[in-house]
């Protein structure tokens, strides 16, 4: 791919939010750069001006480095475990810390913005893990270079995202997916909390932080809050399941940090369930 037009390095970009992400910047007039590591492949399906880029093929890293036209750096990769083995420990380093690392230097590099996320937050309650160690540790890192560098670094704070097509197999879609095929999903932790937002405002949330080179920690809105008990009891009986009410009390300390300003929300996530609920009754009419 030969172009002239500024470029965005994404990482992650196979994942539900990177592919989501690339289709919008390609809209955006932008070519893609998506890294990666060479056991990692990618599918470009429905992504134009797209290029992969190894992150162990030193000559193609200076050419990116020497081209001058990279706007923003988008770290989105990262790499989670439920049951972390020891053998994984080096792999989540490698992914949550040392990758991070690596593509800050090359936005520090090419002074381009460096964009990355902070959706392990919503983790905070959970018990120490490398998963939160090496996320913390890369978060660390990057308060330190922003008050260094004088290139723009953020970090975008959301925590569940969701959204149509996404196969990650999150609990709200299987939830959804049950009720479809009448099978039932046992809750581990009915009590939690779910923090949800829409895919295309986290999207319009990263679009507008690197169009407007914000530096700093700030967080997409989330309105929609629930007891994860409450939302899968409306998801059992609907339609005629009773609107479970919207947790307003609870704050994490990821909610602390500002809020993009015009942000304003696409979705609700009730209006997504009826939907994706609805939506099997018209295929099948």
């Amino acid at each position: 791919m030969t172009s002239n037009r500024r470029k965005v390095l994404v990482s992650g970009a196979s994942g539900f939010t990177g592919m989501k992400l690339c289709q919008a910047l390609a809209k955006q007039d932008l070519d893609i750069l998506a890294v990666k590591r060479s056991s990692n492949g990618l599918v470009k399906k429905n992504v134009s001006n797209l290029r992969e880029i190894d992150l162990d093929n030193t000559i193609e890293i200076l050419e990116v480095l020497e081209s001058n036209d990279v706007l923003a750096v988008i770290h989105l990769a990262t790499r989670y475990n439920s049951d972390e083995q020891f053998n994984q420990s080096n792999d989540i380093w490698n992914v949550n810390f040392a990758l991070g690392k690596k593509l800050l230097a090359i936005a520090i590099r090419s002074k381009a913005h460096f964009l990355h996320i902070e959706s392990y937050l919503q983790f905070e309650d959970m018990k120490p893990s490398e998963y939160i160690r090496s996320k913390t540790a890369f978060s660390n890192l990057i308060n330190q270079e922003r008050n260094r560098e004088r290139v723009a670094i953020s970090s975008l704070v959301f925590f569940d995202n969701y959204g149509e097509r996404d196969k990650r197999k999150k609990i709200l879609d299987l939830l959804i997916d049950a009720k479809k095929s009448s099978t039932e999903v046992k809750l581990k932790n009915p009590n939690s909390v779910l923090i949800l937002t829409s895919i295309n405002d986290v999207i319009s949330a990263i679009l507008k932080v690197i169009r407007e080179e914000k530096c700093g920690r700030f967080r997409v809105n989330a309105s929609d809050k629930y007891v994860l008990r409450d939302l899968a009891e409306f998801i059992n009986s609907f339609p005629n399941g009773k609107s479970p009410v919207a947790i307003e009390t609870l704050t994490y300390r990821a909610e602390n940090f500002p809020l993009l300003d015009t942000f304003c929300q696409t979705e609700y996530v009730l209006d997504y369930i009826k939907w994706r609920l609805s939506k099997e009754s018209i295929d099948g009419s």
